[in-house]
């Protein structure tokens, strides 16, 4: 190459250079110093001349290790560059693989598609060919048995009207004939007032013996001929007050003896059909009167729960106690009234208060009274139904709750736990959820319930497993705060409850009641934690 030329000719022997003139004759004395002079810049040019060729020589070595750096490094760049070119060439064929394969995954797709879209219409049309049959064949019988229910609810409208047309008049000739009583009672008062006058006294008779007034059986307490000037309403309030001390005495407090129970019982039995009497004029006094006649009917009606041959032979009194409390109270955006005869209510959603009404009283220890004396007393079911509801209605306050737990209510709500009144659970139950509100009366009804008469009922509706999901759940709340108490222990394992209580829970498994299921099994848990 032209560099090592270069460096060959560079790398020579260096010319001895010999200060000479130019004649080539030695110089003499009188040149020497000029002679000495041009030697010694020749040195200099020398030694300038050989610095120049080192450097030279240093930067020719330089550029022949740039070269051989060049080299390798073109060397590599065309090693890289092949590699390169393979590998694209490979990601060329990935890339023809990968389209052909997704365009034959689409091809796929595509007819899948289609036989899918193809299946559908067929199955389609073969649901249509079976089901529009039979909806066509349903909805002719559903069209017909409207026209049908149409027709009928336009008949029982008409007859509605007309029952109601005629009650109407049968209460406006009732009222006119109310009237006319009332006048011809006060003739009939005055008359005889002027023959008294008339007739000459006569002398007194001789008092009767204790003995014989007792052996007597009392006629009604009002009689129909008043002979001094004391009024009927006098009469009452003095009877109110007697009644009042009577069930104070003997009948709200637990008699010690079987014997003074029978005596109870038949002091009840010779009162209650004069009370029925008396109460169409009780209705009309003030809130105090009802209350005593209320109170001494409500705690003789529970005395006689013990003796049922006696409450059978009182069955026409009590029903007319019933009608005589219940038939005051007139429905309010609910129902049709009937006749005071039959004294019945189709289930409204309130009561209208009037004056002289038991139900309808302003005062709240009354209406209480008066819904638990119908409970004892009414035997039909809608008036039942709408006593519940009234009741249901007043329990909102804790005053009335007080009134309710005060003349031992929750008695009252037993006996309609029995299979005969399984219509009526539902309106129990929710009488039940009431009074199970946290409230300071609650403790007071829980120590009601914790009674053997409450447990045997509840598992009564238990073991029949005919009670609606509701009703139970809104039981069983009651049944879950009583478990948390140990002094109802005894109780749950008589009358079995752990085993009643699984079964239960097997029949409402599958039906729309988890909270029922959820309070069962606390129960459950809180019965083996007292254990």
């Amino acid at each position: 190459m032209q560099g090592d030329g270069q460096e060959q000719e560079l790398t020579g022997d260096e010319p001895e250079l010999h200060p000479c003139n130019s004649s080539g004759e030695e110089p003499n004395n009188s040149g020497t110093t000029s002679d000495d002079e041009e030697r010694s810049q020749q040195l200099f040019v020398y030694k300038e001349l050989s610095a120049i060729r080192r450097s030279v020589k240093e930067q020719l070595r330089q550029q022949q290790a740039r070269c051989v750096e060049l080299e390798d490094w073109s060397t590599e760049l065309q090693a890289l560059a092949s590699r390169l070119q393979a590998k694209e060439k490979s990601l060329r064929l990935r890339e023809e693989c990968v389209a052909a394969t997704e365009q034959l995954a689409c091809e796929a797709h595509d007819s899948m598609i289609l036989f899918m879209k193809e299946e559908i219409t067929h199955c389609a049309e073969d649901v249509q060919k079976v089901e529009i049959p039979q909806l066509k064949a349903a909805l002719n019988a559903k069209t017909k048995e409207n026209v049908r229910i149409a027709s009928s609810y336009e008949a029982l409208k008409r007859t509605n009207e007309e029952l109601r047309s005629q009650l109407q008049e049968a209460q406006e000739r009732n009222a006119h004939l109310e009237i006319q009583k009332k006048s011809l009672q006060r003739r009939l008062t005055a008359s005889l007032r002027k023959s008294e006058q008339l007739v000459p006294a006569k002398p007194p008779s001789p008092a009767p013996s204790l003995e014989k007034v007792a052996a007597v059986v009392p006629q009604p307490l009002l009689p129909t001929s008043i002979k001094t000037g004391v009024s009927p309403s006098m009469y009452c309030k003095l009877l109110g007050v007697a009644l009042s001390w009577v069930y104070r005495l003997h009948l709200a407090l637990p008699t010690s003896t079987e014997q003074m129970q029978a005596q109870s019982r038949q002091v009840c039995q010779r009162l209650l059909p004069s009370l029925a009497e008396v109460l169409p004029e009780v209705a009309v006094m003030g809130d105090e009167g009802q209350q005593s006649y209320l109170e001494f009917v409500h705690w003789s009606m529970l005395n006689l729960d013990g003796g049922k041959q006696q409450r059978t032979m009182l069955a026409p009194s009590l029903r007319r106690i019933g009608e005589e409390v219940y038939h005051e109270a007139s429905p309010v955006g609910g129902g049709d009234t009937t006749g005071e005869s039959e004294g019945a209510v189709s289930r409204p959603t309130s009561l209208r208060r009037a004056k002289g009404s038991f139900m309808g009283s302003p005062e709240l220890r009354v209406r209480v009274l008066s819904c638990l004396v119908a409970l004892s007393a009414l035997t039909r079911m809608d008036c039942l139904a709408h006593v519940m509801d009234a009741l249901k209605i007043e329990l909102k306050e804790d005053m009335a709750k007080e009134v309710f737990l005060s003349y031992n209510g929750v008695s009252s709500l037993i006996a309609f736990l029995k299979p005969q009144n399984r219509a009526l659970w539902g309106h129990v139950g929710n009488i039940h959820l009431q009074l199970s509100v946290e409230s300071a009366m609650l403790p007071r009804f829980l120590a009601a319930c914790s009674c053997k008469a409450w447990f045997a009922a509840l598992a009564f509706v238990l073991k029949e497993g005919k009670a609606a999901a509701g009703t139970l759940e809104q039981l069983s709340i009651v049944l879950q705060k009583l478990s948390k108490t140990r002094n109802t222990r005894q109780l749950f394992e008589t009358y079995h409850f752990a085993s009643l209580i699984e079964e239960a829970l097997r029949t409402y498994a599958h039906s729309e009641g988890p909270f029922l299921c959820l309070n069962l099994r606390s129960v459950l848990v809180n019965i083996s934690d007292n254990d």
